[in-house]
């Protein structure tokens, strides 16, 4: 489907975003976005995205949003962003809880839409934006578990297309040893990003120090 271009500019609603933190992180950072909706939230509800793209009044105004088919604000290359928790004052008060996503380490925007009409195209007046830095880096999930627990680890900011080595350090020196065990390796992905996932392997409790290579 093709959309017709904006015929006009579509001011933002400067409060359906009010705070934002903290405001760069990792991979899987909680991230706590807070605002007032222009209509009540149970009626109206209050979507979220993100884009490597800064969307602009000039940019946004007319375009539809249709998940199923990905034209529109989607094919403007907005992510849809799904709250871990979403909690609701007062009808149009809320506070929404997400994870980084598994992004490229850059500057990225955290976009909120209401569609107080619900004819699925964004008029001047249901959206806003913020700013968040994806930072280079990793972090492990869970952080902690018996031998035989999944664990992934997941990093961006590394070389695209490179590749990744997983170790557990055995004398916690931050330095690969012969006989430090490999726990999981492979290739980054052309945006610097890796998710790689492994049991904990047969280590003496209370171990807890891990290396990436790559």
């Amino acid at each position: 489907m093709t959309l017709p271009a904006p015929t006009a500019q579509a001011a933002t609603y400067p409060d359906l975003i009010k705070t934002i933190s903290p405001t760069s992180g990792k991979v899987k950072t909680t991230v706590t976005v807070t605002g007032t909706a222009p209509e009540n939230i149970s009626k109206y509800p209050v979507k979220f995205f993100w884009s490597y793209t800064e969307p602009t009044e000039a940019t946004v105004e007319g375009y539809g949003y249709e998940e199923d088919y990905g034209y529109g604000a989607l094919g403007d290359g907005w992510k849809s962003l799904t709250p871990t928790t979403m909690s609701v004052t007062d009808a149009t008060n809320y506070v929404a809880k997400f994870e980084v996503p598994l992004a490229k380490a850059r500057k990225v925007y955290i976009i909120a839409w209401q569609d107080k009409d619900n004819i699925n195209v964004i008029d001047s007046g249901e959206w806003d934006y913020a700013e968040f830095t994806i930072l280079k880096g990793i972090t492990l999930e869970p952080s902690k578990g018996a031998v035989g627990t999944n664990l992934t680890v997941y990093g961006s900011g590394f070389t695209p297309n490179g590749a990744v080595d997983i170790y557990f350090d055995a004398d916690k020196d931050s330095h690969w040893e012969p006989g430090e065990l490999q726990v999981v390796g492979g290739d980054i992905s052309s945006n610097g990003t890796f998710e790689k996932a492994f049991l904990v392997p047969e280590v003496t409790a209370g171990y807890t120090s891990y290396m990436v290579y790559a």
